[in-house]
């Protein structure tokens, strides 16, 4: 989703302090070109009668290899090492941050999270790519390992974020998360596109 810049004047409508007037722009799926590797995966949430909801997030197989058909017909086979949970306060924005050899899915157990990426492997056909994905508990996100990523809490509430990566958490020399100063990488794209 974008904005698209028609004049300064359309259809008898015309803007008043000579801005450019915007309409926004729609992909067909509802989803900005994406770096190669990352995917967006639907995810089923059911309604209860007792007024709440139940969300089946991932099966696994005998091998530890999620059971995903978004992730299976792209050739990715996730096998997460850990399950991890982030509650997200309001207001709440976290970059960059790049996993060089690990993946992740993301989804939101909770709320609505504007994620970010960039592609930052060298070799990549689609390196420099930025995108924005927003998760919802119908829509996840697989991120490839090289694909720096990063969130944005713009709604009223709190987010509650599951994610699955298929390494262990390491400090030190053998951490996986290598950070990227938000000075050095600009977020905008991330934030909620409201005027």
């Amino acid at each position: 989703m974008g904005w698209q810049e028609i004049g300064r004047e359309s259809r008898g409508v015309r803007s008043p302090a000579d801005a450019p007037l915007l309409r926004q722009t729609y992909t067909a799926d509802g989803v900005d070109p994406l770096p190669e590797g990352v995917v967006v995966v639907p995810q089923r949430v059911w309604p209860d009668d007792a007024g709440g909801t139940f969300k089946e997030v991932v099966r696994i197989d005998a091998e530890g290899i999620l059971e995903t058909p978004a992730l299976r017909e792209r050739g990715v086979l996730h096998q997460p090492a850990q399950v991890n949970i982030s509650v997200i306060n309001p207001g709440t924005r976290r970059f960059w941050h790049v996993h060089p050899t690990q993946g992740e899915l993301w989804t939101v157990a909770h709320g609505q999270l504007n994620a970010g990426l960039v592609d930052c492997r060298k070799s990549s056909a689609t390196f420099g790519r930025t995108a924005k994905v927003v998760l919802t508990p119908h829509q996840a996100v697989y991120i490839p390992a090289g694909v720096a990523h990063g969130y944005a809490n713009e709604s009223g509430g709190v987010v509650v974020l599951q994610y699955f990566p298929d390494r262990q958490f390491a400090r030190g020399d053998e951490s996986e998360e290598w950070r990227i100063s938000p000075d050095a990488l600009s977020f905008d794209f991330v934030l909620a596109e409201t005027m």
